[in-house]
């Protein structure tokens, strides 16, 4: 689990991993994608702790301005 805190709209404040990923695939699902930073931000933060493959899965991909490249250079799978 990663515990986000915001400082304001659109605007990450902190974001911290509750677990051990290291060695595991890892499923990272979301309510929804607007511009993508906060979910390959995620990722990233999963990939330094050591976790193996990283998938992604959205209610609502909105996938607004920059979002898909973004996604398609970042690590997830």
């Amino acid at each position: 689990m990663i515990i986000k805190q915001r400082s304001g709209p659109g605007k990450i404040a902190s974001m911290h991993l509750i677990g051990d990923v290291k060695g595991r695939d890892v499923i990272l699902y979301d309510d929804m994608i607007d511009s993508a930073g906060t979910l390959c931000k995620a990722a990233n933060n999963l990939k330094r702790k050591g976790a193996k493959r990283i998938y992604c899965f959205a209610t609502h991909g909105l996938f607004n301005g920059k979002a898909l490249n973004r996604i398609k250079n970042s690590c997830i799978e």
